[in-house]
């Protein structure tokens, strides 16, 4: 399989070159733009594919960076044992929901801290997950610190305060909080239905087809073909089921199981609640 990948990363070398030779290089970029009687096609023509380069340039990158990690973990390694804490996560789900019946950021955010751990103890595997995830956290964290810190408390005052400032889907100088939050409720529709079939399956199943099955039901309609070859790579790293288990989490097996059933059932009200918030809003299918 992982020749098959090899020949996936030669085509994307081939798409690359092919991009990077229809780049104009600064200079003649210049000399264009100080030409006021240009015709406007052809500075759009040579801004396109200056552009074209620079994406495929990006998606070399990140393809041979992944394709590199996984030539040098072979095998998922089985002899180091990692801290991974469900008990966090379970206990911070367990304070997600205030009595009034709102989703508390904090708390959500304190579960995804440690989720995100997980990511980032599996090594090179899962690393592109792990980034992504602090990306994510970030961006949320920046407005709770803001000065409109007060309307970032709940997930139900921060959709309503952007969607009442129309910036709820706003990317850039900074990621709306509303727009991050889709993103990270995506990827807690996966962790959960994993967490599912994790608690269902036998101990010796391989967690790289069950995984995979998962992710084809949940987020890859969400991803980008980028993306979607990155979980293909990273998926079929995994290990059995009992392996996984023993080498990531701080508990012993049937602890993990014990711990994988709370934190799905309590989790799930929160999916559903943020579920609830962004439908009523018309955000579920927003981006």
């Amino acid at each position: 399989m992982l020749i098959m990948y090899c020949v996936v990363l030669a085509q994307t070398l081939n798409i690359t070159i092919a991009r990077i030779s229809l780049a104009v290089p600064d200079d003649n970029v210049n000399y264009v733009n100080k030409q006021s009687q240009m015709n406007k096609d052809v500075r759009k023509e040579i801004s396109r594919s200056r552009y074209a380069s620079e994406f495929a340039i990006k998606v070399f990158t990140s393809f041979i960076n992944i394709t590199l990690a996984v030539y040098k973990m072979a095998t998922f390694n089985k002899d180091k044992k990692h801290d991974f804490n469900l008990e966090i996560v379970l206990d911070s789900f367990k304070k997600c929901i205030s009595e009034d019946q709102k989703v508390i950021l904090l708390e959500y955010l304190s579960a995804y801290h440690e989720l995100c751990r997980f990511f980032k103890l599996t090594g090179q595997i899962f690393s592109f997950v792990a980034r992504d995830l602090e990306k994510k956290m970030k961006a949320i964290e920046y407005h709770l610190n803001s000065q409109h810190g007060n309307s970032y408390k709940t997930v139900q005052s921060m959709v309503a305060f952007e969607v009442q400032s129309k910036t709820a889907l706003v990317k850039h100088p900074h990621a709306a909080g509303t727009r991050t939050l889709i993103r990270l409720h995506q990827a807690l529709e996966f962790i959960l239905a994993f967490m599912i079939r994790i608690r269902e399956g036998d101990e010796h199943e391989l967690m790289s087809k069950l995984a995979w099955e998962v992710y084809i039901e949940t987020l890859h309609q969400h991803h980008g073909w980028l993306t979607r070859k990155l979980a293909a790579l990273a998926v079929y790293m995994l290990p059995t089921k009992k392996q996984l288990i023993d080498v990531m989490c701080k508990h012993d097996y049937d602890r993990v199981m014990e711990l994988v059933q709370q934190v799905v059932e309590t989790g799930q009200p929160v999916y559903n609640m943020i579920q609830e918030v962004l439908k009523s809003n018309d955000l579920l299918h927003a981006l």
